[in-house]
């Protein structure tokens, strides 16, 4: 919605300019002296929205670049200077873009965490011809919107003499000559094609998103929230030309086109309801995904966590177990059956699970917990603190740690370093009601062990 208003309200101030045959060749200051005279209001908006929607979605930093296309297809300037026009036009929106990287990145240290493994994904090679090909499959599943999923495995290509590259870029080639040919043939058609082509452009893949390696080329459906709009826009250019133009010729086609429309219509919106059934709750949702993807691990995972919510624990174990399968360093799999296994009592297996997700990955704070309390449950209080410990190396906050150490300090009749971990607790979460009582019981304690107290 902001990226829409924003781009409206550009617009706006853009044909709020009086350019005619007299003044169309006007030099750069004089343009900038006439857009802020008579476009600021909708200008400066549109900056604002812009800003709003970065905080959205970072897919809208391709706005300016759209915002210059834009204003070199249609502010009717026919000077050289026009596209210098459109770049300090679009300075301040490349400001928003500079001004969010450096408040997530420097300021806020907020920087997206790339699984690990894949090393040969990552090329700028196989990384370009994947996303060539993948420029033809979102349009694909815009044209026919079947077979959909939200979790899409696209394998990367490795090889510009696969077929499907070879289509891809004879495809790419053909949409660029299009956007050439067509700009001053019909320069509407032209500019939709292009914004098709460059709001995708952050699907490119060059930055790597989080997301499991067996994805491949890390694809999926909602990224083409903002694409859409081009390909819808060229759809409805396609039939309101054909009408125009079929209106003044055979009666019969005015139907035709009429008939059309209606038949788009009825099959985008069938398809939408149909897919919303698909979004009615996580188990049909998950199961769904499954059938379209049966080979992802984390999908098995996810259908496991739904039957934990369910207290279905065997059912659960049994796809935990399949994301084992397909993907055997899965500690978070290895974790979640340990849970189960201490649930049924079964400590020695959880104790082996936990073990296993920690080998994988030594930095899991939960496995390192999980473990902890089942060292804790069987009596093996040494092994237990060792464990809090390295929760709290890792996790200084972790409240539930510092509460069962100082529970662990306090069994062994070490009170004062028992208080200071109840005391951590709090400071991190005071209203934890187990480490407030705790706390109490304790300074109880010391206080009827005092020598005052028994004189």
């Amino acid at each position: 919605m902001f990226f829409l208003s924003a781009f409206y309200l550009y617009q706006k101030a853009i044909h709020s300019l009086p350019i005619n045959e007299k003044n169309c060749s006007l030099n750069s200051p004089e343009v900038l002296k006439l857009f802020l005279k008579h476009g600021k209001i909708f200008y400066v908006c549109s900056i604002i929205l812009f800003a709003l929607a970065m905080l959205c979605k970072e897919m809208v930093a391709t706005l300016p670049f759209l915002l210059i296309a834009y204003t070199h297809y249609f502010a009717g300037l026919r000077n050289r200077g026009q596209f210098k026009i459109s770049l300090l036009l679009s300075t301040p929106y490349f400001f928003v873009i500079l001004l969010y990287g450096v408040i997530r990145f420097i300021i806020l240290g907020i920087h997206t965490v790339v699984n690990p493994g894949g090393e040969e994904m990552r090329g700028f090679y196989p990384t370009t011809l994947s996303f060539t090909k993948t420029i033809f499959i979102y349009l694909f599943k815009l044209i026919y919107p079947a077979h959909l999923s939200a979790y899409i495995q696209n394998p990367m290509s490795f090889s510009i003499t696969e077929p499907t590259i070879i289509l891809s870029i004879f495809g790419v080639a053909v949409l660029i000559f299009l956007i050439v040919w067509l700009k001053k043939r019909w320069a509407g058609m032209s500019f939709l094609i292009l914004f098709y082509l460059v709001t995708l452009l952050p699907l490119s893949n060059f930055i790597r998103i989080s997301a499991p390696w067996d994805m491949g080329f890390v694809t999926a459906e909602r990224f083409l929230y903002i694409p859409s709009l081009g390909f819808c826009g060229i759809i409805s250019v396609l039939l309101t030309n054909a009408w125009k133009t079929l209106k003044c010729s055979f009666s019969i086609l005015e139907y035709v086109t009429i008939l059309l429309f209606i038949a788009l219509l009825i099959f985008y919106s069938g398809r939408t309801l149909s897919r919303n059934r698909d979004w009615i709750d996580e188990k049909t949702f998950f199961s769904k995904t499954l059938k379209e993807a049966p080979n992802a691990a984390l999908l098995h995972h996810a259908m496991g966590n739904v039957y934990v919510r369910e207290e279905n624990y065997e059912k659960a174990l049994d796809y935990y177990k399949n994301s084992l399968e397909l993907y055997p360093l899965y500690h978070a799999a290895y974790n979640n059956i340990g849970t189960i296994y201490s649930k049924n009592g079964l400590f020695d297996q959880a104790i082996a699970a936990f073990k296993e997700a920690i080998k994988i990955n030594p930095e899991y704070i939960q496995s390192h917990f999980n473990l902890g309390t089942m060292y804790y449950q069987k009596g093996m209080l040494t092994d237990a603190s060792n464990e809090f410990k390295k929760v709290l190396k890792l996790n200084k906050k972790y409240v539930k740690a510092h509460n069962n150490l100082g529970i662990i300090y306090a069994g062994n009749g070490q009170l004062h370093e028992a208080i200071s971990e109840f005391e951590e607790a709090l400071k991190y979460d005071s209203h934890n009601e187990k480490a407030r009582n705790n706390l109490a019981i304790i300074k109880e304690e010391l206080v009827n062990k005092s020598p005052d107290k028994n004189l």
